[in-house]
């Protein structure tokens, strides 16, 4: 959520900072994310783009840090074509285990694993 996003993801931000925001999305939800982070004195724009193209040449174009979630795909080209400092790809991890609704889906079980390099 918002209030979680700007306590940890952007913990490290300071009162003046700038963030960008760009969504496909125009909805109260990003709203929400604006007000959490202007309650913080963090400077927030929303960038809403008609095309792909544009969104992706606009994360290309950071210039201090990129950050995203691992799965997309603009993020992680955008981070590898581009010039920013630093690149974070986060991913979100569930306290409760993800499974569908349906009954003849409730089979499905999604699992993370990591893999550790062992020693030899």
């Amino acid at each position: 959520g918002p209030n979680q996003t700007v306590s940890e993801l952007f913990a490290h931000l300071k009162e003046g900072d700038r963030v960008a925001i760009t969504t496909r999305f125009r909805n109260d939800i990003v709203q929400e994310y604006v007000n959490a982070l202007s309650r913080r004195g963090i400077k927030t724009r929303v960038v809403v783009q008609t095309r792909d193209v544009y969104d992706f040449c606009f994360l290309m174009h950071a210039k201090k840090e990129l950050v995203g979630i691992a799965a997309s795909t603009f993020l992680i080209w955008a981070g590898i074509m581009g010039n920013a400092d630093v690149v974070r790809a986060y991913t979100i991890e569930e306290k409760q285990a993800l499974s569908w609704r349906h009954p003849g889906l409730q089979r499905f079980r999604f699992e993370r694993y990591i893999y550790w390099e062992e020693d030899t």
